[in-house]
């Protein structure tokens, strides 16, 4: 009888043994993992990703709890932005049929850098009207998309390969058209028609603050554009109406489209990926009292789970569906086999503080863009307010202080510094120190070619001239 209790002691041990070895070994794997990215990867850390690091192992929760709640992705938007898409195409293939070479036939290419520095060869200006005409199309078919209600920029922040770059393609190249059509009215003597435009394209910046890192960094550079073809085309504006606007349109778009994000934005990429997939419809659950690191580890679920749920919830046939099998049996993202997929699923929790690590945004740089984006914007504004009160008034005397609070109730701010921002010695442009960070006043360099702006600073006329960037 003992040696029967004790051969069944010994089974039961030995089954346990085997049902707790596994855990054993994911407890090992997880604090050795652990261990070895504290002991070995963290002291190689600048200070700046270890503050990032112990960022991710916070709550969250200091961040809106309504950015946990995700409504997919209305699909007239989605529909609007894939018919505008065909709409660029059918311009480019137009384009072609009328001779323009290859690298012109992409909203990209419009020269909207040389059409701000004025007097442009008329040349180009026949050539380019003779585009925006092949894009007359999409650009129309844009402006319904933006006047919805549910619009934001985040629309185009596709989570799949094949259409993510299509899709910010669109974006960026309604933002051309319309800040180029802007310019070409402008030199047409058509001011009015030029800053409703230039006001359009502003729009498309417009997105929630729990976006992606890419969203944040192509609505800046629509932002940084757009302010500075609105000030260039404010200085010959004579329309009243219009510039109060204007001016009104920044006033009202300000906490929209100069969301201070940057800061948390290695935070905030984690949670707007999640939302991303999120709005389309994937199941995603997002709770802002855990830390960014537990909500990161979904995400590496999601790089080859989306795809596949994503086909089996499209029509056979449908263009998207298509792109997406066209990708996967190309990038070999097959379904994985159990065993195989529970050992990557392992070492993704084991390495998780190294990835999130090493795919930190380049914060500096984004940092700067922010900063750069919100000093072009006030200083339109500033440009703005100051033509409003010359055309009213008649005066020219007025420091630039009363004209711009007479404008907009307070005095916009450098954002680099803090302090207002400053004329240049002849008192006709107003400039930012700009992403050197550097105050010239008392020490400004001068360049027989480039004026008395210093290296770095950003510089807007308030009379005449045309917007230069040191």
């Amino acid at each position: 009888m003992k040696r029967s209790n004790s051969i069944l002691l010994r089974t039961f041990l030995i089954f346990l043994g085997l049902l707790l070895f596994p855990v054993l070994l994911l407890c090992i794997a997880r604090v050795g993992g652990t261990a070895f990215y504290y002991y070995y990867r963290y002291p190689t850390l600048s200070p700046r990703e270890k503050a990032i690091m112990a960022d991710y192992e916070k709550s969250l929760s200091r961040f809106p709890h309504s950015w946990e709640t995700i409504a997919p992705l209305p699909r007239r938007l989605t529909d609007l932005s894939n018919l505008i898409k065909s709409r660029i195409e059918e311009g480019g293939e137009k384009l072609k049929a009328q001779g323009f070479p290859a690298a012109e036939q992409m909203p990209s290419e419009l020269p909207v850098g040389t059409l701000l520095q004025g007097n442009p060869d008329p040349a180009l200006v026949t050539s380019t009207t003779l585009a925006l005409a092949a894009w007359e199309s999409a650009s129309s078919t844009g402006l319904i998309l933006i006047q919805d209600p549910e619009y934001d920029a985040g629309l185009f922040d596709r989570p799949y390969p094949p259409d993510m770059v299509a899709g910010f393609g669109v974006l960026t190249g309604l933002h051309r058209i319309w800040g180029t059509k802007a310019l070409v009215l402008a030199l047409d003597g058509q001011s009015t028609a030029a800053m409703e435009m230039a006001v359009t394209s502003l729009r498309l910046a417009v997105r929630h603050p729990a976006s992606t890192l890419i969203t944040h960094l192509i609505s800046l550079a629509i932002v940084n554009s757009t302010s500075r073809v609105i000030a260039r085309v404010a200085l010959n504006c004579q329309d009243l109406p219009t510039l109060k606007f204007a001016l009104t349109t920044m006033n009202d778009l300000a906490t929209s489209v100069n969301l201070a994000s940057m800061p948390d934005c290695h935070l905030i990429d984690v949670i707007g990926t999640l939302r991303q997939y999120g709005r389309e419809g994937y199941p995603v659950h997002i709770d802002l009292n855990r830390s960014a690191v537990v909500l990161a580890r979904p995400i590496t679920d999601m790089v080859t789970g989306f795809y596949h749920w994503k086909i089996a919830h499209l029509p056979e046939g449908d263009p998207v569906r298509v792109g997406l099998e066209k990708f996967c049996k190309d990038a070999q993202y097959e379904p994985l086999p159990p065993p195989v997929a529970a050992f990557r699923k392992l070492s993704a929790w084991v390495s998780e503080y190294y990835l999130l690590s090493t795919n930190v945004p380049n914060l500096d740089d984004s940092f700067l863009r922010e900063k750069d984006a919100k000093a072009q914007y006030d200083m339109a504004r500033i440009v703005l307010a100051n033509r409003i009160v010359s055309l009213e008034d008649g005066q020219t005397s007025k420091s630039l202080q009363e004209r711009v609070t007479q404008s907009l109730g307070d005095e916009p701010k450098d954002p680099f510094d803090g302090q207002p921002f400053r004329l240049t010695p002849d008192g006709k442009s107003v400039y930012s120190v700009g992403p050197d960070k550097v105050d010239d006043r008392g020490q400004i360099l001068f360049d027989p070619t480039k004026g008395s702006e210093s290296p770095g600073d950003m510089v807007v006329p308030l009379t005449a001239g045309s917007l230069t960037r040191r």
